[in-house]
């Protein structure tokens, strides 16, 4: 008997503490040397795709033949948020004639507070690369015709998002609103959503607002998250908070 830790403790536990605590759970922790290895992730175990549930909005028909590889959309969103982390690793601090010395006596205090910064400044193209990429969903990235960040053709959906509901000042959030007005009125099946992670409230917001003759959605928080994820929303988060935890 061979004791070694499975593949998922080796890859995905950089700390002595997540990977403890990995280690209570982990049954492939102890194993005789395998010929194959059959190790899983146990959140993505659990994590059984299904349709998107709609409680707050009408039922929308999805596309049952559209292939869904979950282990996939689980590498994918660990890979991009790696590769966003990796982008906030420039610890230069710039010089300030009043705080230097105050920032030379706390330095590394400093470099923990900008990285932080500057990952909450990028928390917005994570929710949309894991929203993009989920079941049934397309991120349609930078420069798209519609100038919208999501769209699902299978459920008559287009998305403008936001982290915050305070990121868009009122003249932006108007120019949004008439982004997706106008494509209402060239796609009328469709429901035009503007979509805010975080609100004032966990729990979110749902309103429908009529601008330029055309009805937009307003959804919010957890109304939002639920909306697209159903079920699998909590394993989700957490499997974001896990990748960004030891940053």
């Amino acid at each position: 008997m061979t004791n070694i830790y499975c593949n998922y403790c080796l890859k995905n536990y950089k700390t002595n503490k997540t990977l403890k605590k990995h280690l209570k759970i982990c049954k492939y922790k102890k194993i005789e040397e395998p010929k194959v290895d059959t190790t899983k992730d146990p959140k993505i175990e659990d994590l059984k795709i299904e349709d998107p549930k709609v409680n707050t909005i009408e039922d929308l028909k999805v596309d049952k033949t559209n292939k869904f590889i979950i282990e996939n959309y689980i590498n994918d969103i660990k890979n991009e948020i790696n590769r966003i982390i990796n982008l906030t690793k420039n610890e230069d601090i710039i010089e300030d004639i009043l705080l230097n010395n105050f920032i030379k006596k706390n330095i590394e205090k400093f470099k923990y507070c900008k990285k932080i910064k500057q990952l909450q400044m990028n928390i917005g193209n994570i929710w949309q690369y894991v929203i993009g990429n989920y079941y049934n969903f397309e991120n349609l990235k930078q420069n798209h015709i519609t100038g919208l960040d999501i769209k699902s053709d299978n459920l008559k959906i287009i998305i403008e998002l936001k982290n915050r509901y305070n990121t868009d000042n009122s003249s932006s959030r108007k120019t949004n609103y008439d982004k997706l007005a106008k494509f209402k009125k060239n796609n009328l099946e469709y429901k035009c959503i503007y979509a805010v992670i975080n609100d004032k409230t966990i729990e979110g917001n749902e309103n429908k607002i009529i601008h330029n003759g055309y009805e937009i959605i307003y959804l919010s928080g957890n109304k939002l998250l639920n909306f697209i994820f159903g079920k699998n929303k909590d394993i989700i988060i957490d499997i974001i908070k896990n990748e960004i935890i030891d940053i």
